[in-house]
């Protein structure tokens, strides 16, 4: 069953794939769900990096070479020891996915930071209930207290940790940190950050997030008929996630993200890395909102865009058999993005800020026919330089990953 379902992913033409998952996430629930979960089944190779948790706290996998053959404490102790975890939270409209869903682009991660930067990572991957099994806020509590298991249980410091989240996995992810960090923000959006007992993530990386109700945009209007999204499943993914009650979606502060106009800092990191399609409904509200968040000048933000459909860097299926190499680069690009968003994360303490210091970059695909145009066009770059010629050398200069915190798996792992 793995070689054919492979066979189907690896040859079927990317229109087919866009319009077969337009068809089963708009499906009645439980058909959609035993759907997208035979498409997305890990295989038997992919199976050994999984190790799946079940706790009152946590309910996801905790991902990395071999793990499924540690017993849950070795698990834990290999995620304490790690230089980097990646905390991700996956996306299906509230009512679709699981927490495995994603293993190629796992996997692609993991090998790229071991074998390229000598970086032990792990990947923490979130299951959280489902609509409209259970309705807001249960997604985002569950979410919460998973992010919680990682930092305070397990204890695991911010500066290690890179959040991420694709469709509505980003909206889970932001206000996963708006609660953590800012919680006044969920009844009024002018309300400080009140945590600082819990250090921020070092960054933050979301592909296509959801971060509004709202459907009239251009992007909207242009291509509802042909992305993945439609206003039918946006209709439906609202009335399931709010429980069929008669809540107005701008009272959601999940789906009221777009609202935010400044002081992203109250829960962003000072790090964002954004992707999204050329040709998916969410394009012009990603894109006001990441031009909210660069003029706010307290969040350094690069924004990719390549002429796919939504998700298309975590579905990978759409992307076409000429531009697959295309998602290897971009897997390259998420390395470094953590690299030097966890090494600037040791040398900026998150304390409650003085004042605003701008660094800020953002980049486009302006090429709309193209999908392998991956360089950042820089609008803002004051400190930028400064903050590359601190960050480049720090590991060579302070050795900071390892006798300090020992990786005894280290020799283990050190080919996959």
């Amino acid at each position: 069953m793995d070689s054919i379902r492979s066979v189907v992913k690896k040859s079927s033409p990317s229109d087919l794939v866009v319009a077969t998952i337009r068809k089963i996430i708009a499906m009645p629930p439980r058909a959609a769900r035993i759907a997208l979960k035979e498409m997305t089944k890990p295989s038997k190779k992919q199976r050994r990096w999984i190790k799946k948790v079940k706790s009152p706290e946590f309910k996801g996998a905790y991902i990395g070479y071999r793990m499924k053959y540690h017993s849950r404490k070795d698990a834990e102790k290999r995620i304490k020891d790690a230089d980097l975890v990646i905390f991700k939270i996956h996306g299906g409209g509230f009512r679709v996915g699981h927490c495995t869903m994603y293993m190629s682009a796992f996997i692609s991660w993991l090998k790229i930071l071991k074998q390229k930067h000598d970086i032990n990572a792990v990947v923490v991957s979130v299951e959280y209930g489902l609509a409209p099994v259970v309705s807001y806020p249960t997604p985002s509590l569950d979410c919460l207290s998973a992010y919680k298991h990682l930092v305070e249980t397990l204890g695991v410091p911010g500066s290690k940790i890179i959040i991420s989240g694709d469709s509505a996995g980003g909206a889970l992810a932001l206000e996963t940190l708006m609660r953590m960090y800012s919680p006044k923000m969920l009844e009024n959006l002018d309300a400080p950050r009140t945590n600082f007992s819990v250090q921020k993530p070092a960054g933050v990386f979301l592909s296509s997030p959801l971060v509004t109700a709202e459907t009239s945009s251009n992007s909207w209007k242009e291509f509802n008929k042909t992305d993945i999204v439609s206003y039918q499943l946006a209709k439906l993914v609202i009335k399931e996630l709010l429980g069929g009650s008669s809540v107005n979606p701008d009272e959601v502060a999940i789906l009221r993200l777009s609202h935010v106009q400044d002081r992203f800092d109250r829960f962003l990191p000072n790090n964002a890395l954004v992707l999204m399609g050329d040709i998916e409904v969410m394009r012009d509200d990603i894109s006001n909102i990441v031009t909210n968040i660069k003029n706010g000048e307290c969040t350094n933000i690069e924004l990719y865009s390549e002429n796919y459909a939504h998700d298309w860097y975590f579905i990978r299926e759409i992307v076409k058999k000429a531009d697959k190499k295309m998602l290897f680069k971009y897997d390259e690009i998420f390395a470094e993005f953590s690299i030097k968003s966890i090494k600037e994360a040791l040398l900026v303490p998150d304390i409650p800020p003085v004042h605003s210091v701008k660094s800020t970059s953002i980049s486009f695909n302006s090429n709309q026919n193209s999908a392998s145009s991956t360089s950042p066009v820089i609008l803002s770059s004051d400190n930028n330089n400064l903050v590359n010629e601190l960050v480049t050398p720090l590991k060579e200069k302070t050795n900071l990953y390892d006798s300090a915190t020992p990786v005894p798996l280290a020799k283990s792992i050190a080919t996959f």
